[in-house]
């Protein structure tokens, strides 16, 4: 692997000040969930909820809002860590004539000065570079790594370029390692990973759009697994993805019971507008008569559904 060390040279300087005139901004929504974990070089997996080991710095910066912290000695103890690149990257036809560029940072007693930067395809494929004096003794170095000194040590499409990783080794207890401005440039423009104009951002969310809402949906479809009372919101996400449409009309029928139970025993609280408004968006989201994805809900769960639906409204008008 070719040797990639660290530079100030013209070509990044002029794309810095193109940069700074385009107010490159962080996402606060999407930051911990493009970085994370990969093992033998495969997917990035986001830290699990309650993971310490990533975290947000809004002080020790190089662009943006704020940089991104790992701390090694908290995490998963995998010494690969990934960051997802955007759909910006794939549409702006990157090539190798480009190189990626990075601020990073390195707080620790003894680190690796070597990592590997790997950059990882939809489908696996991959190339490699070292990366010489990776440990930075504390303070913010800039990287740049010419795409053309990558060596494909897999078959590696670059068109669909999926995750930036890096390979960093063993720690010492308590260190840190801060990474920013992650992006690709060729010194006329630069594509962000991390830190990109509003109207980037933008264009991301629109292409990814479908995609966190089925995450978010399959989360909830686990909902009603949790203590308390979450069955229609599990069955409104199963029927949305149109997974298990039998426990969702099941746990519909169930919901519906415990409610005509509680009206006659009087233990039921009226007042709780959001399963009201559930029920609403089951009917017109799934119903035969009325819904946008129509016949997913069933006669028998959409009449004991209403009914309930019905004895909890009464009492409130």
């Amino acid at each position: 692997m070719k040797r990639i060390i660290f530079g100030a040279a013209a070509v990044f300087a002029a794309g810095t000040m193109q940069t700074s005139a385009q107010e490159l901004l962080d996402n606060y929504a999407t930051a911990l969930e493009i970085f994370g974990y990969t093992n033998n070089r495969k997917a990035v997996v986001p830290p699990k909820r309650g993971d310490t080991s990533y975290d947000l710095d809004l002080f020790d910066k190089r662009c943006g809002d704020f940089s991104v912290t790992y701390r090694p000695a908290a995490s998963e103890k995998s010494s690969t860590i990934g960051i997802k690149v955007g759909a910006s990257i794939r549409d702006t036809a990157i090539s190798k004539d480009d190189r990626l560029s990075f601020w990073m940072k390195v707080v620790a007693d003894t680190a690796p000065d070597t990592w590997t930067v790997l950059l990882v395809d939809a489908n696996g494929g991959f190339a490699t570079a070292a990366l010489e004096g990776a440990n930075t003794g504390g303070t913010w170095k800039e990287v740049s790594i010419p795409l053309s000194e990558l060596k494909p040590a897999k078959k590696f499409d670059l068109s669909k370029l999926a995750t930036v990783q890096f390979e960093i080794g063993v720690c010492s207890e308590g260190s840190v390692i801060k990474l920013d401005r992650i992006g690709f440039t060729d010194g006329s423009r630069f594509v962000g990973v991390t830190d990109k104009p509003l109207q980037t951002w933008k264009r991301d969310a629109r292409a990814s759009k479908e995609a966190h809402i089925a995450q978010m949906m399959r989360g909830a479809a686990r909902a009603h697994l949790k203590r308390g009372n979450f069955k229609l919101l599990s069955a409104f996400a199963k029927m949305y993805l149109n997974e298990d449409l039998e426990k969702a009309n099941q746990l519909i029928i169930e919901s519906s019971e415990e409610t005509l139970a509680g009206e006659k025993a009087r233990e039921v609280h009226h007042w709780d507008l959001g399963e009201n408004a559930v029920m609403c968006r089951i009917y017109y989201h799934f119903s035969k008569r009325a819904g946008i994805y129509p016949g997913r809900l069933s006669d028998k769960a959409k009449d004991i559904m209403l009914e309930a639906l019905w004895e909890r409204t009464k009492v409130k008008n």
